[in-house]
């Protein structure tokens, strides 16, 4: 029987002998290893990369070398065999179905050898061998093989299943990280805009056109860059007569005036009077982050909080407020730790008494809410109960509109999950609808060449093929 290619129609894989003299090359090393001088040895040894290691090997390469090798590969036919390809994938499938992961990469990996580049059956086996490394937990890998997969010219009837594949894993990786406030991401609940956030801000490059444009704490534009080009778009309707104005970091809805004409003064040596400033600075009537415990209206004050509500006569001191807040918000740090242990049904518990909490004495608005409902739509995704976790994150959505505002970026991060929720529950009208908001929203934001608004449209193509789609969407 000739090594390499496949023998009849059975199923065993003693049909494929790919005996190759593995060992006797290895003997061979080693002797030649022993006879290295030291020196060699040692830079062998130092090598850092694989690159390296080779580069080392070639420069001990001699004619004797090439011979040994010559004749251990004569009787060896190594060329691509069409036929395998269907073998290997049919036996990997098998494995698959009986979840023996790990023979199933094996297999996979062994028809993708024999398969010719740019070829669907190719693409085909990258896909699947991108399933098995999900189910091993290799993230990182089965994103590798899905990019190759779409490459290699991936069939349309598989799109679908492989962009799904990809949100989760995404996700998966996520999840098995601690999130950092201040780092930049990208995925479901990867942009936390519930989240307090920090960054610096220094200008790297002077725009002589848009320098004109005046700093204002509620800007009516968005400023994008790209490479060494500026694009800046409205945020929403502009008057005629209205100045344009764009934010220089500082906004109205992400911080207080105190710290914002902190920030300006600081950076740009000026005491910022937009209107936005002014008429919090010419407010008389502060209303707090805290609501009645009694009615839930909001409350007012210093020290001693008052209700709006004049017929109600509850007082609350701040004090004790804060207090309450401090240990709500310990609570929460201690079940998003419990997703992290993948005691999952233990953090929705602690997350849904939170929000329950919350809400007797947190304004609609406050950040902590959001990001409970934020918290409560992962642990639900991360079980795969993408339906619950749709309803968490539309109020987290909700939370984010009010405090940021119906065209903030962290509205469209914010979207943008709530996309992925939907498209993965097949919730189609739903997703559809949510995926041109977030694409509104991010497109003005960052330009339509941004990678989640591409993925964006990757998700809008992929429900389009669905039957009655299309007509719906002209209508």
């Amino acid at each position: 029987m000739q090594k390499g290619r496949p023998q009849g129609t059975g199923s065993g894989l003693s049909q494929f002998q790919m005996e190759y003299p593995v060992q006797e090359w290895q003997d061979y090393a080693h002797k030649k290893w022993l006879h290295l001088p030291s020196a060699v040895k040692i830079q062998f040894s130092a090598s850092s990369d694989l690159a390296e290691s080779f580069m080392v090997c070639w420069s001990q390469l001699q004619q004797e070398e090439e011979e040994v090798l010559e004749k251990l590969c004569s009787d060896l036919s190594v060329k691509k065999e069409p036929h395998a390809v269907l073998f290997y994938k049919l036996e990997g499938n098998k494995r698959f179905g009986r979840k023996q992961y790990t023979a199933a990469a094996v297999l996979y990996s062994k028809a993708i050898s024999h398969a010719s580049p740019d070829n669907e059956e190719m693409a085909v086996c990258f896909a699947n061998r991108s399933a098995v490394l999900f189910h091993l937990a290799h993230y990182s890998e089965c994103l590798e093989d899905i990019e190759r997969a779409k490459e290699h010219g991936l069939p349309d009837r598989l799109k679908c299943k492989i962009l799904q594949r990809q949100t989760e894993c995404l996700q998966r990786l996520k999840e098995s990280t601690t999130p950092s406030a201040s780092s930049s991401k990208t995925e479901m609940a990867d942009y936390s805009p519930v989240e307090s956030q920090k960054s610096s801000r220094l200008a790297t490059a002077v725009f002589p056109v848009l320098s004109l444009l005046n700093h204002s704490c509620n800007p009516n534009t968005s400023v994008s860059f790209q490479g060494r080009f500026v694009t800046v778009r409205a945020s929403r309707p502009i008057q005629k007569g209205e100045e344009v104005a764009h934010c220089y970091g500082p906004h109205k809805s992400r911080l207080p005036i105190e710290e914002r004409q902190k920030l300006l003064m600081a950076q740009y040596f000026f005491t910022c009077r937009c209107e936005a400033c002014t008429e919090e600075l010419g407010s008389t009537d502060k209303l707090t982050d805290f609501c009645c415990p009694k009615c839930q209206s909001p409350l007012k004050g210093e020290a001693e909080l008052h209700c709006l509500t004049v017929t109600c006569l509850q007082r609350s001191r701040r004090d004790q407020l804060l207090l309450r807040l401090q240990r709500l918000e310990h609570t929460v740090d201690i079940a998003k730790e419990q997703v992290h242990r993948n005691h999952i049904e233990t953090s929705i518990r602690m997350l849904k008494s939170c929000l329950s909490e919350g809400e007797k004495f947190l304004s609609p608005n406050h950040i902590l809410l959001g990001e409970i409902s934020d918290q409560l739509a992962q642990a639900e995704a991360s079980k795969g109960d993408w339906r619950a976790a749709a309803v968490h994150l539309t109020r987290s959505v909700q939370h984010v509109e009010l405090r940021y505002g119906s065209c903030s970026l962290e509205l469209g991060h914010e979207l943008f999950k709530l996309a992925q929720i939907l498209f993965n529950g097949c919730e189609v009208a739903d997703a559809m609808n949510t995926i041109l908001r977030a694409q509104q929203i991010l497109s003005m934001n960052y330009g339509t060449d941004h990678n989640l608004v591409r993925e964006l449209q990757e998700m809008k193509a992929c429900l389009l093929q669905l039957p009655g789609i299309q007509d719906s969407q002209r209508r």
